[in-house]
């Protein structure tokens, strides 16, 4: 079953961490006035990068390009749910646009 990552629209930078399939993760997002887009660093559950400057855009893929083994074995879906596609603005993660993490039995 997927789960939905627990995002924020009241700030422009937050962390959290999740886990996803037994083992733990970090991740960071910040909001980046010039690009006008939001960006994803994750971390394995010491801390240790495993990404930085993954820009969240809806309908991409977030980890594809990760060679870590330790990254999550499943992927992440950026959603917008208006259907319309459009890329999370300041104020939509976690209210127009959701992302949520499909575990790897169920791809």
């Amino acid at each position: 079953m997927p789960v939905t990552l627990p995002l924020r629209s009241d700030v422009p930078h937050f962390t959290f961490t999740a886990e996803l399939e037994g083992v733990q993760y970090g991740f960071d997002f910040r909001w980046n006035e010039r690009a006008q887009a939001w960006f994803l660093a994750l971390f394995d559950g010491e801390g240790d990068a495993l990404a930085h400057g993954i820009r969240v855009r809806a309908g991409s893929p977030l980890t594809h390009l990760i060679v870590d083994a330790r990254k999550p074995p499943g992927a992440f879906a950026v959603v917008d749910t208006s259907g319309q596609g459009r890329h999370p603005g300041l104020a939509d993660l976690g209210t127009r646009v959701l992302i949520y993490y499909v575990p790897s039995a169920e791809l």
